[in-house]
């Protein structure tokens, strides 16, 4: 009973894993993900059915920073301060969004 728990907990644990993969960018290929103007639109779309456009309305202008394969896409902070602004992740190579979040 144990051995099949921590199976079934251990194939899960992958598989939230590979939803957050990006892959490096193969030798000889163009990112998909150029610019943080387009790191931001394609995070938008995600972050909008997250959070609603009232909402993201609050935390602009939206701001994007490239670390390593990813693009973290981020809102500014709010003029009345206090909590974390909507988030995405998007990989450079391929595209995707990767998670959709409230930084803190």
């Amino acid at each position: 009973m144990r051995i099949t728990a921590f199976l079934l907990l251990s194939l899960c644990a992958a598989s939230a894993q590979a939803a957050d993969f990006c892959p490096p960018l193969a030798s000889g290929r163009s990112p998909v993900v150029v610019s943080e103007f387009a790191a931001i639109e394609i995070a938008k779309p995600a972050l909008i059915k997250q959070f609603t456009s009232d909402d993201m309305a609050k935390f602009e202008p939206f701001k994007a920073e490239q670390q390593g394969e990813i693009w973290h896409v981020y809102g500014s902070p709010p003029p009345e301060g206090g909590g974390g602004s909507p988030a995405a992740d998007v990989c450079r190579a391929t595209g995707e969004v990767l998670n959709v979040y409230r930084s803190q």
